[in-house]
């Protein structure tokens, strides 16, 4: 078996083609899945070859979504077929990865203790820590492929979801279900809230529209409701029925008779008077007599998107959706024939929104040519004072790079290694060094106080700083590089005289025996200043963390303490990655949540793709900040370098 062909395929395969709206299932599951199969074979002592066949399950388990979204495991299982016997998979060890594929179909209803395994792998999130932010990408992927649903109702499912599921083998029941039951019990707070606040939203419509409530006004309720056409098709036995439970209303001018956001638990029909539709002081529409509003409110409970207020004293008919669902149980083809009338509006109301957008687009663009012609004027001595500025730091640019190691010297001293930085400027806060000296290679990356060009200044004092430590005074063991560094930067920033200057930089420093690439029990020397080391092992999994010290170069002194750096040491083998990096890439903002990347989040990407090469690592992190960060703005400079020895 080439487990590693197989995966540099599926993986590849998968980051091309799944669709782009699969939040939940996309390679990022897959890889999920398959770490944690690799981990729980490690648990339950599995052979290398059954631990082979788990992960390379893991891998396609989920490659039927590139075909369709609902009931995919078979064609998973045909697109499997054809592609493992290209990678030296025998024709009984591919009738086991398909069976394994078949069981992860919801229920799991495993045989054995392989499909046991993949069963939890793939449910591992419901007792981890990342458990709310998965179970939100979920949510929001349903609501792509037709399953809108409320966080009432999201919640309420997934509480049933997770109290019907167990996981099957003991090493998933150890590392998981203490955190899923503490998981299922945050829920039920969580509904407890939904349902109050839910309450406390209808208990507040139905008290200001209480007196509104008229008995004494007769109406002809059923040919009232024969002209309304979402009931124009329903028998007029079910429309007796339909009417008898409807309230008549008088409602004085000026009433909110829907406030956004209320639950939307009835519909009205207009019998006199006037009424608008609008969000807030923006108008959308108005209503007069014989018209209807809020009917999606008869098939599902959702929080009004609109307000409604009478623009002149109204009669209007109430339809409560408690009051509907009697009748639609009772004769099941109401519901569908009101649904049909109701696409059938919606499909009309788009079609009048578009064409009321292009007149205001229309109108804006009329409206804009005016602005512009204003603003040119006005722009064009900004643009000339622009011009002069970005000029200046695009000199800047051209001159920190200079200062920058050639990148030919990095690739010839580490054969498989990548420098990825993206700065957040034109100029950055973060640099990267590399010498070779006294027999040693010293590689390092800074992350500097600021960024653009504060951060600039900055690198180019740390930089300069650097190489009077290596190149000119030959000090090559990290902690003592750090040292002499924090010792300079306070110098050149005169820190020591004026305690208001708090600029300084975060920095990680190696440094291994130079020509010794393939040796065994390499020494590789590190200290950080607040920017830790991450080591993965040839095989492993889980990535180790060598922890810098909790102290940054220059910057106040607590306590008057004069500040020194540890010097760890790690033998390395060949196969054995390193990275060292910036915040900038843990910090950025995104993801369906518009949070932090995270530290956990970056050590499960690390240890994802080790199966890569250097190069395509980099494009993998290129890739996932990329799609991470979306549309927001990038919050900082970036900089990761991999070395693999």
């Amino acid at each position: 078996m080439h487990f590693a062909d197989a995966e540099k395929y599926i993986i590849r395969k998968l980051e091309k083609d799944l669709p782009k709206n699969l939040y939940y299932h996309g390679v990022h599951h897959t890889i999920d899945v398959c770490n944690a199969a690799a981990r729980l074979a490690k648990f339950e002592r599995l052979s290398e070859e059954d631990t082979l066949l788990l992960k390379t399950a893991a891998l396609y388990h989920d490659c039927g979504f590139l075909f369709k979204y609902y009931d995919n495991e078979a064609l998973g299982v045909t697109m499997m077929r054809g592609t493992l016997e290209t990678f030296g998979y025998t024709r009984n060890q591919i009738n086991t990865i398909a069976q394994l594929i078949l069981a992860t179909s919801i229920p799991h209803k495993p045989q054995n203790l392989l499909e046991k395994l993949i069963c939890d792998a793939d449910l591992d999130y419901l007792g981890r820590d990342d458990f709310f932010s998965i179970s939100h990408s979920l949510k929001r992927e349903w609501s792509e492929y037709g399953k809108p649903k409320s966080l009432l109702q999201w919640y309420t499912q997934q509480l049933d979801f997770m109290q019907k599921h167990r996981y099957f083998t003991q090493s998933a029941i150890a590392l998981r279900e203490a955190n899923k039951q503490k998981y299922i019990e945050e829920i039920k707070i969580l509904l407890g809230k939904l349902n109050k606040e839910n309450h406390a939203r209808k208990s507040a419509a139905e008290t200001r529209l209480a007196s509104t409530v008229r008995t004494d006004i007769a109406l002809n309720k059923v040919e009232i409701l024969k002209h309304v056409d979402i009931f124009s098709t329903t028998s007029e036995n079910i429309v007796t029925e339909i009417a008898a439970a409807m309230k008549v209303m008088s409602i004085p001018a000026g009433t909110h008779i829907i406030e956004k956001g209320e639950l939307g638990t009835c519909m009205y029909i207009i019998d006199e008077g006037k009424v608008k539709v609008h969000d807030g002081i923006y108008d959308i529409a108005e209503l007069s007599a014989g018209k209807f509003f809020g009917e999606i409110s008869l098939l599902d409970t959702e929080p009004r998107s609109a307000d409604v207020t009478a623009v002149t004293d109204c009669v209007l008919l109430q339809l409560d959706q408690e009051d509907f669902s009697v009748v639609s149980h009772k004769y099941n083809d109401v519901a569908r024939g009101i649904m049909r009338v109701l696409l059938g509006r919606l499909r009309s109301q788009n079609t009048k929104i578009i064409q009321e957008l292009k007149e205001r687009e229309k109108h804006l663009h009329a409206l804009v040519d005016e602005r512009t012609r204003e603003l040119n004027l006005k722009n064009e001595k900004l643009e000339a004072a622009y011009k002069d500025i970005k000029d200046s730091i695009s000199y800047a640019k051209l001159i920190q790079q200079a200062l920058l190691p050639n990148v030919e010297d990095i690739f010839n001293a580490f054969t498989q290694s990548f420098i990825y930085y993206r700065p957040k400027d034109i100029v950055s806060g973060d640099f990267y060094f590399f010498e070779e000296k006294k027999g040693k290679y010293i590689v390092g990356v800074a992350d500097c106080t600021g960024h653009g060009v504060p951060g600039a200044f900055m690198s180019m004092i740390g930089h300069d700083t650097l190489h009077q430590i290596i190149v000119e005074k030959e000090i090559t063991t990290p902690s003592e590089v750090l040292n002499q560094l924090e010792a300079g930067i306070r110098r050149a920033l005169h820190q020591d005289d004026n305690p208001d200057t708090k600029d300084g930089m975060d920095i990680a420093v190696c440094a291994l025996d130079a020509h010794k690439q393939g040796d065994k029990n390499i020494l590789l020397q590190y200290s950080g200043a607040l920017r830790s080391l991450y080591l993965v092992r040839k095989d492993a999994l889980e990535v180790e963390e060598v922890r810098a010290d909790k102290h940054s170069i220059g910057g106040l002194l607590t306590g008057g303490d004069e500040k020194k750096f540890s010097n760890h040491q790690v033998y390395l083998n060949p196969g054995d990655t390193f990275y060292i990096f910036s915040d900038g890439y843990c910090d950025q903002f995104g993801g369906p949540g518009g949070k932090k990347f995270m530290n956990r989040h970056f050590q499960r990407i690390l240890l994802g793709i080790q199966q890569l090469p250097m190069k395509e690592q980099e494009e993998f992190l290129d890739k996932t900040f990329r799609e991470w960060k979306g549309d927001l703005e990038q919050v900082d400079d970036v900089l990761v370098i991999g070395i693999r020895i």
